[in-house]
């Protein structure tokens, strides 16, 4: 019996090259483990899209939200700031629904609860 492929969206924030590169690697990890993943930058590269409605419609229709902490991104969220302040906004009542449906993987260094 085949399982259905699961979908699942990528949410983390710009820190620096470094860190886009280990959401890309988790990215690819995640298709060739057979999930159908999708990251905003790749969405973007390949069409013009309104930044809003792609977060909107990946977040309610995927299977899986997944959002990759750090300090940066915790500030940007508590701050509302960015696309990530915006995602955390159209988080809320998705989180309020249905909390199986978001993954959080912390990452940084120091102390684990500024992430």
């Amino acid at each position: 019996m085949e399982s259905e492929q699961k979908s699942a969206f990528i949410s983390y924030s710009l820190d620096s090259l470094d860190h886009q590169q280990w959401v890309y690697d988790l990215y690819r990890d995640l298709r060739k483990r057979g999930v159908d993943a999708t990251i905003d930058k790749l969405i973007t590269q390949n069409r013009t899209v309104n930044l809003n409605s792609m977060m909107i419609q990946n977040i309610r229709d995927l299977d899986y939200t997944i959002i990759v902490l750090t300090e940066k991104y915790a500030q940007m969220a508590d701050n509302l700031e960015g696309d990530v302040g915006f995602e955390t906004i159209v988080s809320f009542e998705a989180i309020k629904q249905n909390p199986n449906k978001f993954i959080f993987i912390g990452r940084g260094q120091g102390e684990s609860t500024k992430v």
